[in-house]
């Protein structure tokens, strides 16, 4: 019989209330077209593979907005769906953490080398960070993970992954929130 709470159980309803609360909050959300695709495992197919994956730009008041990917997993309801957020704030040191992971991509795979090494963390909010991971799949696989980190624990249940087209449209799409340049859709025109 178990008694009390683990601390993955701690960090995931950490999470969860945080992004509840902090989407609660938003101002306005922009929902984006985005070429940004996360990839999970597949067990039927043995091999990693891309999933539905969404965008949207959550504005606050003040300099504190947010860009979240969403990837629909495999399994029904919400729970299979997999969230980052990514504050405007340090978009900077984001961009400089996936630098660093195709960078070592690219090494790794001229090497032939597999390695499953954390690259770096960089701020969310409130002491969380996310945690930016390289994670071979084979010698010419590599994928760039990023997944929350806040009470001492990273979690890796909610972790997101890209390969390395993902992660060069994922620091695209940073460097365009970064900027501010999405277009606002006009939707009075829906009467």
């Amino acid at each position: 019989m178990r008694v009390g709470v683990t601390k993955e159980e701690t960090l995931k309803y950490f999470l969860l209330f945080l992004a509840l609360l902090l989407t609660g909050c938003a101002s306005k959300i922009i929902p984006l077209g985005s070429p940004v695709t996360a990839v999970t495992y597949n067990d039927v197919a043995s091999k990693y593979m891309p999933r539905p994956t969404f965008a949207e730009v959550q504005k606050f008041n003040g300099d504190d907005d947010r860009l979240v990917i969403t990837m629909q997993g495999y399994g029904i309801g919400a729970d299979s769906a997999v969230t980052m957020t990514f504050v405007r704030q340090y978009v900077d040191d984001y961009l400089k953490l996936i630098d660093k992971y195709l960078h070592w991509d690219e090494l790794a795979s001229k090497r032939g080398d597999i390695i499953n090494r954390e690259i770096g963390r960089a701020g969310l909010w409130a002491g969380a960070e996310v945690r930016f991971s390289i994670f071979s799949g084979n010698q010419i696989s590599h994928y760039l993970v990023t997944e929350i980190c806040g009470l001492g624990l990273c979690s890796g249940d909610n972790a997101l992954m890209f390969d390395r087209n993902g992660a060069i449209a994922l620091k695209n799409l940073l460097s365009k929130f970064k900027a501010g340049n999405f277009k606002e859709v006009n939707e009075s025109i829906y009467q």
